[in-house]
């Protein structure tokens, strides 16, 4: 966040006639990070806004045409752009916060694809603390994002922004309640099964030491 939010407050200086988007996918998320840039950034709040489909479309468009800074979520974007009340051509930076999400037809590739329609020049910085566990996962993204550059950063990288983090492993016994409840749920409803089972077919005897033991294999 405090990247995003540094980033966005320069491209905001840097392009007086700009406008600058953050975008998260959910409503919860564009609120934390509302929040989280008001407190770091210095882009005025008179001169932002938070868009979502909560806000009538008349008022957005409104807003796209009258500030500067916004904290959308992406498919309030991509219907404003359609509509032609977002003015795409006029974004000079995008933020996309769970950057990992922008695969298929989510709203993150769309908005990007509009972008690029409206032959907008501008940069977009994808955020990410799960870009994904393969690297044919993690291209998709980068292709979707039209990304040239990746910075990673790994849990040693930033050990010493963290806090110190203390781990016990607490080995808790089966009490007997617990297989007393296993047993009455096996006599009730896996033995049933089994004795019809073994009725029709060629088994004879009981698989592993009780019923209760089987797997789907």
């Amino acid at each position: 966040t405090l990247i995003a939010a540094v980033v966005l407050y320069n491209f905001y200086r840097w392009f007086p006639k700009g406008k600058v988007v953050f975008l998260a996918p959910t409503l919860p998320l564009v609120d934390q990070q509302v929040r989280a840039c008001y407190q770091i950034m210095g882009i005025p709040a008179r001169d932002t806004a938070v868009l979502n489909g909560k806000v009538s479309a008349s008022n957005r468009s409104d807003l796209w045409k009258e500030r500067r800074g916004f904290f959308c979520t992406p498919q309030t974007v991509q219907r404003d752009i359609d509509a032609g009340r977002c003015p795409a051509e006029s974004i000079v930076c995008l933020v996309l916060d769970e950057a990992h999400k922008a695969t298929g037809n989510f709203a993150y590739t769309k908005v990007v694809e509009q972008c690029e329609m409206a032959q907008a020049s501008l940069r977009i910085l994808a955020l990410s603390a799960t870009p994904g566990a393969k690297v044919e996962q993690v291209q998709k993204v980068v292709t979707a994002l039209r990304i040239q550059k990746l910075e990673a950063r790994t849990e040693e990288d930033v050990s010493q922004y963290r806090h110190e983090r203390h781990q016990e492993i607490v080995l808790v016994k089966n009490r007997t309640i617990c297989r007393d409840i296993g047993d009455a749920l096996t006599k009730k409803l896996i033995e049933p099964l089994m004795t019809k089972l073994r009725s029709s077919t060629n088994i004879r005897q009981r698989i592993g030491p009780t019923d209760a033991a089987l797997t789907s294999y």
